[in-house]
């Protein structure tokens, strides 16, 4: 699935004024045809290289790849009351209750999805 569009990568990488070989060296790889693979959208990044960029140019991921972020977060938000009606079958233990009214404040409260998943970790 091409994210070619909503991919800053190769900006941030070009912003810099570093070359694919560079981030390649960086992370330890004999070539950087991945990485332009990834910078093109020809393929989603590995958490290894989208972990990678946001730490050289000090971004978070939504700025580096605002698409994929955008699609997961809705992506949960949809599935997260199926989930929802799947455990409210299942016998109530605290485990699944505090299952529940997390993945309720998900999508309730849409603005805070991204709170939501870091105060949980």
């Amino acid at each position: 699935m091409p994210y070619l569009l909503d991919s800053y990568m190769r900006t941030y990488r070009m912003k810099a004024g570093l070359v694919l070989k560079d981030i390649a060296f960086l992370l330890s790889l004999k070539s950087s045809g991945t990485i332009s693979r990834m910078e093109k959208g020809l393929r989603p990044p590995t958490v290894l290289v989208l972990l990678t960029y946001c730490i050289l140019f000090n971004v978070g991921c939504e700025e580096v790849v605002p698409g994929i972020v955008r699609d997961t977060k809705t992506l949960i938000i949809k599935r997260a009351p199926l989930l929802v009606g799947i455990l409210e079958k299942q016998k109530t233990t605290p485990m699944i209750a505090q299952r529940i009214k997390f993945l309720k404040g998900l999508y309730t409260n849409k603005e805070c999805l991204h709170s939501n998943i870091n105060e949980g970790i």
